[in-house]
């Protein structure tokens, strides 16, 4: 869907906004653009993004509302549904199946070294992030690696997998980027991209799924940390997911943990990085002396159904809007 959405939208930002616009196609398409005013742009955005809407997560009473409003602007508007309701009648709202999970609040994290243990149980220093997904038998047992910064970026000689074997483990990573003799050893622009270490996870969730990893411990920085109260409530949020991808099986068996920094000091003692203070080698390797056994659960709801609103010129009015925002707003 998104690369369709994708397409539509290039092909009539091509059609839409070509300086041949109006030749052979008539004047009154000028004139719809002429009726756009910054009044109702303005409107229909503040509307959409406004607190009583809380945000329009899926399943949310602030979707549903978004969803209706979409839709009675489209009918207002004189666009043509495309798509059936449950009752076979056309309807701007295209029914979406969804399945919503919430983790076991009993999932807990054992880190051995010798006969030392330290148990964790979730939202202890041990946040499993809840986007639905666990072991598939709900446990692991074994040796985790380290794979330092869990990043993959070739062009400028970084590759934090390339004599690391991941394969079947839980690959243990750390926030920052690279540096060498006090400089960044990535670009100006890969180095920023990076330093924001939520916003650069998908990325590095990305390369150890590929590298096959059978889960990820995202070991935080005492910066990170302070907001572990946000973090802990926000990963314990239900998840959503589409009732479709339940056949994924590597979209359903690739959790993520994030870890507290005075919880990461013990398991990456032996590769002498301290996560608390930020310093040390950070050099990707085996981590023989530690032995992790995670318990993790999902618990799966009854499906759900949402809304998706859609009408056949729906591209158009989303690609108006956008644009007219980004320009009079």
């Amino acid at each position: 869907m998104k690369n369709l959405l994708i397409a539509i939208l290039t092909v009539l930002s091509a059609y839409f906004f070509s300086p041949n616009i109006g030749v052979g196609l008539g004047q009154e398409h000028n004139d719809r653009f002429d009726a756009i005013t910054k009044s109702e742009v303005r409107d229909h955005v503040y509307y959409l993004a406004s607190d009583f809407l809380e945000g329009r997560l899926t399943g949310s009473e602030g979707y549903k509302q978004a969803a209706y409003y979409l839709a009675s602007q489209l009918n207002a508007a004189g666009l043509a549904p495309i798509v059936g309701n449950s009752g076979g009648q056309e309807s701007y709202l295209q029914p979406i199946d969804f399945v919503i999970s919430t983790i076991s609040p009993e999932s807990t994290l054992r880190i051995r070294k010798g006969q030392k243990e330290i148990a964790l149980i979730s939202g202890d220093k041990f946040i499993p992030v809840n986007h639905g997904q666990a072991f598939k038998d709900g446990h692991y047992v074994g040796n985790p690696v380290f794979v330092g910064y869990g990043l993959e970026e070739p062009e400028d000689g970084w590759n934090d997998y390339e004599k690391t074997d991941v394969s079947g483990k839980i690959a243990v990573m750390i926030p920052g980027t690279p540096m060498k003799n006090g400089q960044p050893v990535l670009s100006a622009k890969k180095n920023e991209d990076h330093l924001n270490f939520i916003q650069s996870a998908r990325k590095r969730m990305l390369s150890a799924l590929n590298h096959k990893a059978a889960g990820i411990i995202m070991a935080l920085d005492s910066a990170t940390a302070r907001m572990w109260p946000q973090l802990a409530s926000t990963m314990n949020k239900p998840a959503r997911r589409l009732k479709a991808d339940e056949t994924k099986e590597s979209s359903n068996y690739f959790p993520v943990f994030l870890l507290h920094p005075e919880s990461a000091v013990a398991l990456l003692e032996e590769t002498g990085f301290d996560p608390v203070s930020g310093k040390g080698d950070v050099r990707p390797a085996p981590l023989k002396n530690s032995t992790l056994n995670i318990s993790h659960f999902r618990w799966n709801r009854s499906p759900w159904r949402s809304m998706l609103t859609w009408s056949a010129e729906i591209a158009g009015v989303f690609l108006i809007l956008f644009l007219a925002s980004l320009q009079i707003i």
